[in-house]
């Protein structure tokens, strides 16, 4: 659980402020959608495991209200990132 903490405070948190940024300051970087893309696979993913498990399991939150809006930051950012980084022809 240790290694799950670290690699959100130190992979995942950093990427989602330069994500976040760069979604509509930093377009002009040309490694920057590659990175986007794998950063919005890697947190969709992680985030459908983690809202099923806490949603659908047996310890789920008692309070939707104070624990949606603290977490759907992770789903909104990446959403918002695939749209503008997605190329458009």
């Amino acid at each position: 659980m240790h290694a799950i903490w670290q690699q959100d405070g130190f992979v995942q948190l950093p990427l989602l402020v330069v994500l976040t940024v760069g979604v509509w300051k930093l377009k002009s970087w040309p490694w920057l959608p590659g990175l986007a893309m794998a950063y919005v696979v890697s947190a969709v993913v992680n985030m459908c495991f983690y809202f099923m498990q806490t949603l659908l399991g047996p310890d789920s939150p008692p309070h939707l209200a104070t624990y949606l809006p603290l977490n759907l930051p992770w789903v909104i950012v990446p959403v918002l990132v695939v749209y503008r980084f997605w190329p458009h022809t």
